[in-house]
């Protein structure tokens, strides 16, 4: 991809739920309709959301064929609802909930350096290896939010919720924090591809980083949001709010 010429769902996810607490209706809809036409976007991942477009050129509107599966274009989009069609976002969640040796992204990691559990969480993208907690804690979030929605529906998506959410808490537990990843090794690890399995050089994305084993505050801070059963991407109840702000006080300047 050229850099800053592509564009990006999970971006445009964004956008679509600040606007939407903003109420900056136009920009809330352009937002949404790129995340809606990324469903089936690149024809080697068919109905999944595509990371985005490509960025060859300024502007550039075509497929990055060669672009992964991401989790976060699949969870987050579930919390912001920015594309409201339930039957897509069903059908991506399970083809991303599969095993990683059927092409899905979930995948158990040993914590051979801890207590030796075995975790069970979703890779960052479908070429990546080892779990990702950040994107663990949206996807149990996401498949919380769908299923309060549609559950009732018989449309329940994934018999993993429980097993990922324990491996969340189970790391609260053991570390008082959430790791990037419970895989060890650094960066040079990772670099040069080292065989073993306690040091492999952390979780890969398969976007050419890594993220190594380390307490992470975003992936602790999603954790806390799924235990708190509040949704970032949500517009606040009685909406924003509207005051004004007390000049007076220091942090206002």
């Amino acid at each position: 991809r050229g850099v800053g010429k592509y564009r990006s769902t999970e971006h445009n996810i964004d956008m679509f739920a600040l606007a939407r607490m903003l109420g900056e209706q136009d920009l809330q809809a352009r937002a949404g309709n790129f995340v809606s036409r990324m469903y089936s976007f690149n024809p080697g991942s068919p109905q999944t959301y595509a990371t985005g477009t490509a960025g060859k050129s300024e502007c550039d509107a075509s497929k990055d064929w060669g672009s992964p599966v991401a989790a976060d274009t699949q969870f987050w989009n579930l919390l912001a609802d920015a594309d409201p069609d339930p039957s897509r976002k069903r059908t991506s969640l399970q083809l991303v909930l599969r095993p990683s040796s059927e092409g899905g992204l979930l995948t158990e990691d040993e914590d051979i350096l801890g207590d030796r559990a075995r975790l069970l969480g979703v890779r960052f993208t479908t070429a990546g290896s080892g779990a990702q907690w950040e994107n663990t804690a949206s996807a149990v979030m996401g498949i919380g939010f769908y299923d309060a929605i549609y559950g009732d529906e018989g449309a329940t998506v994934s018999t993993d919720f429980a097993g990922m959410r324990d491996s969340l808490l189970h790391q609260l537990v053991e570390y008082r924090s959430v790791l990037a990843s419970v895989r060890g090794g650094n960066y040079d690890a990772y670099e040069h591809g080292n065989p073993d399995p306690a040091f492999p050089g952390g979780s890969d994305t398969g976007l050419g980083w890594a993220y190594l084993r380390y307490p992470h505050l975003a992936a602790t801070a999603w954790t806390g949001l799924m235990l708190l059963e509040a949704n970032p991407f949500a517009l606040p109840d009685g909406g924003l709010p509207t005051s004004v702000v007390d000049e007076s006080c220091p942090a206002s300047r």
